[in-house]
């Protein structure tokens, strides 16, 4: 289970830094809805789960994110984050409990519940908010730029189509 739930934060947190590629400083600024949090500071979160998600399993400290919330500052982030994440091999995940905070709850969690129900779902969670302020901005996102897997045919819109 803990080597599917690496491979995930690896491949989620590559989707990650594909969506500050495709971002433009200005897109960084925009609310995916009203009252969240802009598509910067999502993605900022979302690259940080990655590291939250996995590095506590293996009693390693994440690196800290960036100063500033901007395209460069992001994909800093997310290479630190990278290079963090290689490090770690399966084996080193030992730790059997994650005490934590989600939001004003201080959290004491077993290890695979706690990546399970808590760090890869927030991970996701930023990621989705992160989408939808881009997609709301303007990008032609699918959900090939989401998960890396699916495939349409060019010029293919769900409107045309109620096909999933």
């Amino acid at each position: 289970m803990r080597a599917a739930a690496l491979d995930a934060v690896r491949h989620y947190l590559d989707r990650t830094r594909a969506l500050v590629e495709i971002a433009a400083d200005d897109d960084l600024t925009l609310r995916p809805a009203p009252g969240m949090l802009p598509v910067g500071d999502q993605l900022a979160i979302a690259i940080g789960f990655a590291g939250r998600a996995v590095l506590p399993l293996a009693g390693r400290n994440a690196p800290d994110g960036p100063e500033r919330i901007d395209r460069a500052a992001l994909l800093d982030f997310a290479a630190a984050m990278a290079t963090a994440l290689e490090a770690v091999r399966v084996e080193d995940l030992t730790v059997s409990e994650v005490a934590h905070r989600a939001g004003f709850a201080d959290l004491t969690q077993a290890g695979e519940d706690y990546l399970l129900r808590f760090a890869l779902p927030n991970m996701i969670f930023h990621l989705t908010a992160a989408y939808v302020g881009l997609k709301r901005a303007g990008h032609p996102l699918g959900k090939a730029d989401f998960d890396a897997l699916h495939a349409y045919p060019a010029g293919f819109s769900f409107e045309d189509d109620r096909q999933d």
